[in-house]
């Protein structure tokens, strides 16, 4: 296992060639600048990947570097640590960029010990990258910019003077850690975070023990966006104070210009034992943020507006703010109007009503969304604020290390590696030691670890399936480890498949979530819906479709069909698992001709994400189709089916309407625009009244019909959703009665093509099929024919389509938004 040195509560992300440097061991080699090469573009033009770059004290004017391969670019602070090398070694940039990391190839790069000055946009960072220990002094632009890309560390710099941001994150991958940062005077935010679109694995923000002062915007702001991201945020022991406008701000709609009003974000926020004084309003919030154990205040406006809906502040301090609270949900613990007892660097003095005054567990709406242990702390209860008061005269005992592996990562076949992106950080104790190793806990083949003592050490895997790789870090005494799942695949992104109970749910076997080995999705002309997956003949077993279940009841006895064929006698089974459980395998034809089977015992699961796998036995078998019903008499072979089909237009003004960025509604409008409106991203809402559909309809079939009002070209992507409600209500003009509707979990993507003809109602501006969007409604407990739905349309792009005031203008009402619904109202699943 490999040895580190390091400092007390230092964030490790470890790279090979910093830990040989400390452990002696030569595993990259050293690059000199001036000695080596005269430039710092040349040194890096001519590295090894792993190689370590050190540049000597100087003034270096250079800029439009680019990294394409992993390398460390420092100073010699890197090897001495020593901190007047940081000051003494200075990049000019010319007003450009300096270093820009190059996507898939500028990987797990580390820049630090340097001081960057004159540079517009110091770092660009398109990958995983370490910033630490550096000073960014009089810059244009963003000192550290985040694109799409990029991702990783950034700790223990100097950021201030720069001319917009001083930490500028756009990315939608990976991991974020902000940690023990000086960000001061910065021309707009210190640390700005866009939420754009993005689902997958969740994105974890860990802003925490940084000094934002001074910065002309908002300390810290949050941007969101039209949809609810895969993100989640942890801002904790923040000094953020000084501010021009907000402490902490929650910006809607893609709006980044401040206007205290706050956001109807729902990405979870955690703000923990943060300092935030002398802002004009401490914090701007947003419908999920759980605000705990905060000093706030003479913040000049506002303490704490908008922190409503699923939020709530509660064991924080309010003192000298204009208002201290407003338009919040409260609880517990709040003390108002007490002077907080701090010195001018806010650390608590003696008798400050802040000490033990916070709480260490709190659970919110039957979540634990607080647990401190008690080591964290020295009195009964921790402190409020960003800084424990106090110190003991006892040596600090050792703590374990923190270990965070990362959350879960998919590659696909053909590629079978994964650069891991592990975290590690410890208390320096006992003595300043710390070893990490990555290892195998399971999977269904071996690991190859590029150097499993390497925290961001390449993973490759020798065959597809699910795996679990554990990331232990030991101090000398204590160990601690956390583990991460990885998925090797040949397809999938995911999909779930919605089961309602009481009810019979078919689904078809590509609507899996990851097909895995040597299965392949082929075109089946017996298939029912032309398309089914096989285990090649001649290609072995390992072949498997994982279904991702979201069961909605509580252990109801769920019953399993399969429609499979296998080619001869010798392929003629398959294999079902259940929540992890031990295979059932059972038998299908074995003439080529497709069968109903039935799995010969029921399945049972909390509500939740499920894992359903069927997979072939034998290589030769194709499975069609899958039905899980909670009526055990049923048999999809002895049942009849009719297709009914109806087509609904929307009926009256104010059944598609539009809501702007600002949650204001626009009831009536000559056509509706989707989804950008001069330049403003908004939401559109459709309702569909009297659909006589019965519960317990099977839908196959749905599409929502548009007529091209303007010619439109923009690249456009689009996010439908529904209204998870049996009975949709009418829109009315009150904020946000579109985007606060509950929506359904099915969504379907679309990115029309371009509409280049006026009056046009075809293909393009069709919305692919929305079938699970509309069962999901239609299995809502409680729905019944006649009853109302309601879609949700976001995204970004423009495509201009007629509404019912526009179809209405034009004398013909067929011009409005159509919803076309195929359903069988009999079920019949044996085709």
């Amino acid at each position: 296992m490999r040895k580190l040195k390091g400092k007390l509560y230092k964030f490790l992300f470890c790279k090979i060639a910093f830990l040989c440097c400390l452990s002696g061991a030569s595993y990259a080699g050293t690059i000199h600048v001036p000695g080596d090469y005269s430039t710092i573009k040349a040194a890096v033009s001519n590295a090894s990947p792993g190689d370590v770059i050190i540049i000597a004290p100087g003034t270096y004017r250079e800029n439009g570097i680019n990294i394409n391969k992993k390398l460390t670019i420092t100073s010699r602070y890197y090897t001495t640590k020593d901190t007047k090398y940081i000051n003494q070694t200075v990049i000019d940039g010319g007003r450009a960029t300096v270093f820009e990391t190059i996507n898939g190839k500028g990987v797990n790069v580390e820049i630090s010990g340097l001081k960057f000055t004159n540079a517009s946009k110091p770092i660009i960072v398109n990958d995983l990258v370490t910033i630490k220990n550096n000073i960014f002094s009089d810059n244009g632009g963003d000192a550290i910019s985040f694109e799409s890309d990029g991702y990783g560390y950034v700790g223990y710099n100097t950021i201030e003077n720069t001319s917009d941001d001083g930490i500028d994150v756009d990315g939608r991958r990976g991991y974020y850690t902000i940690e023990h940062n000086m960000i001061l005077n910065n021309g707009d935010d210190g640390i700005e975070i866009r939420l754009y679109r993005y689902a997958g694995p969740t994105i974890k923000y860990a802003i925490n023990n940084n000094t934002l002062s001074g910065n002309s915007e908002d300390g810290i702001q949050l941007i969101d966006y039209s949809d609810v991201s895969d993100r989640v945020f942890s801002i904790f022991n923040n000094v953020i104070v000084n501010n021009a406008m907000a402490g902490v701000g929650c910006m809607p709609d893609g709006n980044t210009l401040e206007n205290y009003g706050g956001s109807y974000m729902k990405e979870r926020v955690y703000l923990y034992h943060n300092t935030i004084v002398g802002n004009v309003v401490g914090i701007t919030g947003a419908d999920n943020m759980i605000a705990l154990n905060n000093i706030i205040a003479n913040n000049k406006n506002v303490g704490v507006k908008r922190a409503k809906t699923d939020s709530v502040v509660g064991y924080s301090i309010f003192y000298n703010n204009g208002e201290h609270i407003k338009d919040s949900i409260t609880d517990n613990g709040i003390l108002l109007n007490v002077v907080p007892k701090y010195d001018s660097n806010y650390h608590l003095l003696d008798g400050s009503p802040c000490i033990d005054k916070g709480t260490a567990y709190f659970v919110w709406h039957s979540d634990v969304v607080l647990n401190i242990p008690s080591s964290s702390y020295k009195g009964s209860s921790p402190d409020l604020g960003a800084k424990e008061s106090g110190s003991s005269t006892e040596p600090p005992k050792n703590q374990a290390p923190t270990v965070n592996a990362g959350s879960l990562e998919v590659i696909y076949d053909p590629t079978d590696y994964l650069t891991l992106g592990g975290q590690v950080s410890d208390d320096g104790l006992p003595d300043d030691t710390l070893e990490t190793f990555w290892s195998m806990v399971s999977g269904p083949g071996t690991v190859t670890f590029s150097d499993p003592r390497d925290t961001n050490a390449t993973a490759t895997f020798s065959k597809q399936g699910t795996y679990k790789l554990k990331l232990t870090a030991n101090d000398g005494e204590l160990e601690a480890s956390d583990t991460i799942t990885v998925r090797y695949v040949e397809d999938g992104d995911g999909d779930t498949v919605t089961v309602a109970a009481p009810n019979t749910v078919p689904f078809e076997a590509e609507d899996y979530a990851w097909l895995v080995g040597t299965a392949k999705k082929v075109s089946d002309a017996d298939a029912s819906g032309g398309t089914a997956i096989t285990a090649p003949e001649g290609m072995g077993d390992w072949a498997y479709a994982e279904y991702s279940l979201i069961v909605t009841e509580e252990n109801y006895p769920y019953y399993l069909w399969v429609r499979a064929k296998g080619s001869d006698a010798g392929s003629n089974s398959l294999s079902v698992s259940f929540l992890e459980e031990p295979a059932i395998t059972v038998a299908t034809s074995s003439d080529g001709a497709y069968s109903w089977i039935k799995l010969p015992k029921s399945l049972s699961a909390p509500p939740g994400n499920r894992p359903l796998i069927i997979k072939a036995a034998e290589d030769g078998v194709t499975w069609d189709k899958a039905i899980i019903t909670t009526d055990p008499s049923y048999d999809p072979r002895s049942i009849v089916t009719t297709i009914y089909a109806l087509d609904v237009s929307i009926a009256q003004g104010d059944d598609d309407v539009e809501e702007k960025n600002s949650g204001g509604m626009r009831m009536s409008s000559s056509d509706l625009e989707l989804v950008v409106d001069s330049g403003i991203i908004q939401n559109i809402g459709l309702r569909f009244n009297s659909l006589d559909i019965p519960s317990g309809a099977i839908i196959t079939k749905a599409y929502i019909q548009f007529t091209t009002d303007e010619i439109s070209f923009d690249e456009t992507t689009l996010m439908i959703k529904g209204e998870a409600s049996n009975n949709a209500t009418p829109f009315v003009g009150s904020k946000g009665n579109v985007s606060s509707r509950l929506r359904t979990v099915a969504k379907v993507s679309w990115n029309p093509a371009a509409w280049d003809i006026r009056g046009e109602s075809g293909q393009d501006q069709q919305t692919p099929d929305i079938t699970s969007i509309v069962q999901e409604i239609i299995n809502q407990p409680g729905w019944a024919a006649n009853n109302a739905m309601v879609f949700i349309i976001s995204g970004t792009g423009r495509r201009l389509a007629e509404s019912f005031e526009g179809a209405t203008n034009h004398g013909d009402l067929n011009k409005a938004p159509k919803l076309h619904i195929e359903y069988s109202k009999i079920q019949d699943f044996s085709l």
